[in-house]
């Protein structure tokens, strides 16, 4: 497994500001990590496998909560009557939406 993409994929995944927030945790808490990590998806066989896995599931939790705040702002945006801002957000709630999909298809 390349560890030099991977993080970068992970980056893409999280953002840069959550891996490096992750990176600046105590060793100790680094390690639990790691290690409650190994439990879920494994060591040895498949590790690219799992790793791309999770990663998928890391970008579809992201992308629903992006959704949701998106959803939310668009039921403000309607119910204040603002059609401008309803119209950027009914297309920013479309684009999540087909994303989410397209991850889910890769799976």
């Amino acid at each position: 497994m390349d560890i030099v993409v991977y993080r970068h994929e992970l980056a893409e995944a999280i953002g840069m500001e959550v891996l490096e927030a992750l990176e600046r945790l105590p060793s100790a808490e680094q390690e639990s990590l790691r290690f409650s990590a190994e439990r879920l998806y494994g060591k040895g066989e498949g590790v690219v496998r799992r790793a791309k896995a999770l990663l998928d599931v890391i970008s579809q939790e992201l992308l629903a909560n992006e959704l949701a705040k998106k959803t939310e702002h668009l039921r403000r945006a309607e119910k204040e009557g603002n059609e401008a801002e309803k119209g950027v957000l009914m297309k920013a709630v479309d684009m999540l939406i087909k994303r989410i999909a397209q991850l889910k298809r890769e799976v």
